[in-house]
């Protein structure tokens, strides 16, 4: 696949699995568009005060509410270790978040991941 090398400050931007919009926070200013999305209400309502103007959608990465090809860049931080099934470390929703994000970026665009090892879920 061909990498887009279009400038920071034109990209769009989801943070999916935003919680409190810590990251969505230090991002927004360097890109063209940031949204953030997150299942749990309370953290929306932590993201939705830090980061008035961003878009914080309530959702979760096994089913992105958007359209195809609407971001250049996804990311999901400490988001795909809580995939679990059914409380059992059967992580076959990840595939399935895989395959939503990649749905979701454009030709080119850029996933970037960052979770945790084993030894800190413990």
């Amino acid at each position: 696949a061909r990498r887009s090398n279009a400038p920071t400050a034109t990209l769009d931007l989801l943070d999916a699995g935003c919680g409190s919009g810590s990251y969505l926070s230090a991002l927004k200013d360097d890109v063209g568009s940031a949204v953030g999305l997150e299942f749990n209400e309370k953290m929306i309502e932590k993201a939705s005060e830090k980061l008035p103007g961003v878009e914080i959608t309530q959702g979760t990465v096994t089913d992105l509410p958007f359209a195809d090809g609407s971001f250049d860049c996804v990311l999901t931080t400490q988001v795909l270790h809580h995939l679990q099934r059914d409380g059992i470390d059967d992580f076959s929703n990840v595939a399935t978040a895989a395959s939503e994000v990649f749905r979701c970026l454009r030709p080119g665009g850029a996933w970037i991941v960052q979770t945790q090892t084993p030894e800190q879920r413990e």
